[in-house]
């Protein structure tokens, strides 16, 4: 048999025309074996071999390869079938049984037969040398083998340096490990407070072995000088999902007692119920370790309630908590004052009696002056972050100030409390500053003044304005407030006094509040107060003067349109307040209760519409689904696009686009500003 293909007149010199430089250099790393007893080819193919594997065994039997595989480390075997003592196919399977990555060749002939080429395949070799050898086959299958071991040298590389890594960073876990086992006492406990967990600390502080520990209820390290409303607050705020925190004297195995600082926390399951709860403690009997162990009680108390709410917060994360509390707020609280603020203006169109125009106004300013609170707690973040956006208008100071004031009037006089309002005469008819933020620190200071004054007392509000400034004061004859707590009050969820909210109620956030659009306005909140006195709260703000304000006019356009309106919406004040808002335009109403009513409306009266008016806090089915199946059947069915408006309280950043990306024509917030509605409406049905 020649060795070399008969078209290949010099095997070297046609092989030299392959670029063959870098592959060359990795296979001088390479360790093989190989495996021939065929004298002629040996040492011919053995030649060939040498110009690529510097690291080369050479053996005559299978037997002498497997006793040389067995002491050395080869990365590649490559092995003719017809050897002796084991054969080719018998020596591949020996080796397989001990490793399965290792990379296999064989030397085959054309005339190999179909069961032996089966044999080879289900042993899962990587290639095969024909026999003669052909250059570009010969070339292709060496270039596919370095390829394959170069990538398994990539691998074993990085997988060596992985498992560095994680030693050295098993080693640091361990060390602060034994830090905690040394100076944190740790347990946990089942949700009736028997001990299921001690760490070591545990068990060397309280002289407990972890045997007795463990199965036994916590009281037994319970000492007789605590107080029982201290584990009364402390199993409260557990089974309510809090975490509690404060210091407990506990009793040792020989009598003795040691304090600790401990933070107690639930432990949430993948259902999010409570399953148990860990406790984290820091020695703190001797003085002279507390700084030492402040610093490690910090670092691991945090990581450990982390580490104890991770589920939790997996399914919980605070930003998402927080936009769906102000997306579910705005739209409970926009959705009633949608109707409230509707049927006040239809009211207003037709009563001619002046005092019942005057509470209807009142009415008017008190809901969009709720309204503006409400935006300004949907931007709450920017409070925080002190990124509070200032809206200067012009406004008529007489009917503002006045309008803020009488609203307490009727709850002064309810407390039987002198109320005395003072608008000086010198301050100039128009202004221009951010009103609302203005009339939302009038009314927090009186509502405060109010809530504090007992009856009999006092209340006085005083609007001055001079040398470009307004001066604003409110004073009471109320409780007062403590030396020691006027710096905190002005605090975000803070009051005089635990006791001040049990009795007076209030969630502390006003003042934090005033405070700041104050200081956004470009003055200070100044406090004085004296305790079982009184308080008076004032400040000045600068205020240019502002030019006339015209009315507004919010009537409806009267201009009949007409059309067919489905009106998907689950609120029954608002369907009532739409029917006649739509009506008195010239609209024809049906009304659906969700969205799935108003899919099912649409599929049996697709051609009845002029447009759909759309809510999206929907039971059953949202907007946003209802329009999907809507513009879906409407595909499906080449039925023409019947415009749909979003008609919805969800009035936070990016609402509009969401709703505009989902298939809707258009968007309008609630409360409803008809003007809008009836340009919107008009340019529909023009379209």
């Amino acid at each position: 048999m020649n060795l070399i293909d008969n078209n290949n007149e010099d095997f070297f010199k046609i092989l030299n025309q392959y670029n063959l430089e870098d592959f060359i250099d990795f296979s001088h790393t390479v360790k093989v074996l190989y495996v021939d007893k065929d004298s002629n080819l040996l040492d011919d193919i053995s030649d060939i071999f040498k110009i690529f594997f510097h690291k080369l065994d050479i053996v005559t039997s299978g037997k002498e390869a497997l006793n040389l595989f067995n002491k050395n480390k080869y990365d590649l075997i490559i092995t003719a079938i017809d050897i002796p003592q084991i054969n080719g196919i018998e020596l591949i399977s020996a080796i397989r049984k001990v490793s399965r990555h290792i990379t296999i060749l064989t030397l085959t002939t054309q005339k190999m037969e179909s069961k032996e080429l089966i044999d080879l395949i289900r042993l899962g070799i990587d290639g095969h040398i024909l026999i003669p050898i052909e250059i570009p086959q010969f070339i292709g299958v060496l270039q596919k083998v370095i390829e394959i071991l170069h990538n398994k040298q990539g691998l074993y590389e990085y997988r060596i340096n992985l498992e560095e890594m994680v030693k050295d960073k098993t080693i640091e876990l361990q060390k602060y490990l034994n830090i905690i086992n040394q100076h944190i006492l740790i347990s946990t406990t089942d949700l009736n407070g028997v001990i299921t967990y001690a760490n070591e600390a545990f068990c060397s502080t309280s002289g407990y072995t972890k045997n007795e520990l463990i199965g036994k209820s916590q009281n037994i390290v319970r000492h007789p000088d605590m107080s029982k409303s201290v584990f009364k607050q402390l199993w409260r705020n557990l089974q309510n999902g809090k975490t509690w925190q404060g210091k407990i004297k506990n009793l040792k195995k020989d009598g003795n007692y040691y304090w600790v600082d401990a933070v107690i926390s639930p432990n949430f399951n993948k259902q999010g119920k409570i399953d148990s709860y860990n406790a984290i403690r820091t020695n703190v009997t001797h003085k002279e370790q507390l700084e030492e162990l402040t610093k490690i009680q910090e670092t691991v108390i945090y990581e450990q309630i982390a580490i104890a709410n991770k589920e939790r917060d997996k399914a919980k994360k605070s930003a998402n908590a927080k936009s769906e509390f102000l997306a579910n707020m705005s739209h409970e609280i926009r959705t009633p004052l949608n109707a409230i603020l509707g049927f006040v203006e239809i009211l207003k169109e037709d009563e001619k009696d002046k005092n019942k125009l005057k509470y209807l106004n009142i009415i008017n300013k008190t809901s969009k002056s709720l309204l503006g609170i409400i935006n300004d707690i949907l931007d709450f973040s920017k409070i925080e972050s002190g990124k509070i956006s200032i809206d200067n208008v012009d406004f008529d100071s007489f009917d503002e100030f006045e309008t803020v004031s009488e609203l307490f009037r009727i709850a002064c006089m309810e407390k039987h409390i002198e109320y005395d309002v003072q608008l000086d005469k010198n301050i100039p008819k128009y202004l221009n500053n951010d009103v609302q933020k203005i009339r939302q620190v009038i009314s927090n200071l009186l509502s405060n003044a109010i809530k504090f004054t007992s009856s009999g007392k006092k209340i006085e509000l005083n609007i001055s304005y001079n040398n470009n400034k307004l001066l604003i004061s409110i004073k009471d004859e109320g409780i007062g407030i403590p030396k020691n707590r006027q710096e905190l009050i002005f605090n975000a969820f803070s009051q005089a006094d635990i006791s001040t909210t049990r009795k007076f109620g209030g969630t502390g956030l006003g003042l934090s509040i005033s405070n700041a659009y104050v200081k956004k306005l470009g003055g200070e909140l100044i406090l004085e107060s004296q305790e079982n006195v009184g308080s008076r709260f004032y400040f000045s703000i600068p205020c240019n003067l502002g030019k006339k304000v015209k009315l507004i006019n919010n009537t409806i356009n009267t201009r009949k349109i007409k059309g067919k309106v489905l009106l998907v919406e689950d609120n029954k004040a608002n369907q009532i307040f739409m029917n006649v808002v739509l009506k008195k335009l010239g609209l024809e109403l049906e009304i659906a209760n969700d969205g799935i009513e108003a899919v099912e409306n649409y599929k049996n009266n697709s051609n009845s519409y002029s447009f759909i008016l759309m809510d999206e806090n929907m039971p059953n089915m949202d907007g946003i689904e209802a329009t999907n199946e809507i513009i879906k059947y409407e595909k499906l069915n080449d039925i023409k696009h019947t415009p749909i408006i979003a008609l919805t309280a969800n009035a936070l950043k990016g609402d509009r686009e969401r709703f505009l990306n989902a298939g809707m024509d258009e968007y309008l917030t609630k409360p409803l500003d008809k003007e809008k509605l009836s340009k919107i409406l008009n340019k529909i049905l023009e379209n």
